[in-house]
């Protein structure tokens, strides 16, 4: 029980250290756990007769939580990449390797509660928009089996999420530990491929909100695909941040190179940004297609009013890409090359 508590303040030191990679997996698996509680909350409240469109909605939004875990995971690795040596050392003085993994899994789990707290109160949120679209006289609200609901849905995304990166923590010897070796490359492109699918998926929703609210369909369901969409968005987005910043770990030593031969921090951020870039680009090009294919098997071509809602949603795809690629750009302009070339 003292190793658990130990594991606690430790888990907890190192969240307080890092305030915005902290927020930033909070945000994550926050939106995934809220949007699961919020439509939760509803379902078990709502009539049978508006229980067909829930079901549809839930087995929607339960796609969001798996993909929430695996941009976690990413993350996860990604910062663990930056304490290698801060595992070394504990590693050195004693502790063992199933020491290590429980060190990382706390810390999952931990984040994973935080990230569940901020759900509620997103889920909050969001119950009450979907009951303001609904029926008169409906009315549901975040009651004691929702919050059980998110509890155990946070624990268990945490274990899910965290896995990876403990197992990780447990596989690489000292000397790797103290070199920072880069993360294995296949895991890389498994990743890259994650977030190019993820951008597709959300490009392809805001297509077709987009042409739902242009055609003045059905407002309940518009609302509902628009929500989708831009959670699915949020998430693609921080999938894209999580590849870059592994990226750059794992080519800090190229970069230092680089750098050491007379490249300049602006030039070392636009390699960075190409990446972002075909990140972006690839995952936009398969919403685009797939948008376009179900505009026209739903209404039978494109109209002038079509070819608008695909010019909004190629703005907005580059607008919600810049931060996700500027902070690893940034990261990578301002890497010292005396300090990375330590790591050989």
């Amino acid at each position: 029980m003292s190793f658990l508590w130990q594991d606690v303040r430790y888990a907890l030191r190192t969240i307080a250290r890092n305030p915005g990679f902290t927020f930033l997996v909070m945000a994550t698996l926050g939106l995934g756990i809220g949007a699961n509680t919020a439509v939760f909350s509803v379902a078990i409240a709502a009539p049978a007769h508006w229980r067909s469109a829930l079901l549809w909605l839930s087995a929607a939004v339960a796609l969001l939580l798996p993909l929430a875990c695996a941009n976690c995971a990413n993350l996860l690795l990604a910062h663990g990449a930056m304490r290698r040596k801060e595992l070394a050392v504990r590693v050195a003085m004693g502790a063992g390797r199933l020491r290590i993994f429980g060190l990382v899994m706390t810390e999952s789990v931990l984040l994973s509660l935080l990230g569940g707290a901020l759900g509620v109160l997103l889920a909050w949120w969001g119950a009450d928009m979907l009951i303001a679209l609904a029926p008169a006289g409906f009315s549901a609200g975040i009651g004691v089996r929702a919050l059980g609901f998110a509890f155990a849905v946070s624990v268990a995304s945490g274990i899910l999420f965290g896995l990876s990166p403990a197992l990780d923590s447990m596989q690489g010897n000292i000397p790797e530990l103290v070199s920072g070796a880069p993360p294995r490359l296949q895991l890389l492109r498994g990743a890259s491929l994650l977030a190019i699918a993820q951008v597709g998926l959300a490009c392809s929703l805001l297509i077709g909100a987009g042409l739902m609210i242009e055609r003045g369909q059905d407002r309940f369901e518009t609302a509902l695909l628009a929500v989708f969409a831009g959670i699915t968005l949020l998430l693609a987005m921080a999938g894209v941040y999580a590849v870059l910043y592994r990226s750059v770990d794992r080519r800090s030593r190229e970069i230092s190179i680089r750098m050491a031969l007379g490249a300049r921090g602006g030039e070392v951020a636009r390699m960075v940004l190409r990446q972002a870039a075909l990140l972006v680009g690839a995952g936009s090009s398969v919403g685009l297609v797939t948008g376009v294919f179900a505009s026209r098997t739903l209404s039978g071509g494109i109209g002038a009013g079509d070819a608008n809602v695909l010019l909004i949603v190629s703005g907005i795809l580059i607008l919600a890409a810049a931060p996700a690629s500027y902070f690893p750009a940034r990261a990578a302009s301002r890497i010292e090359p005396r300090l990375a070339l330590k790591r050989d």
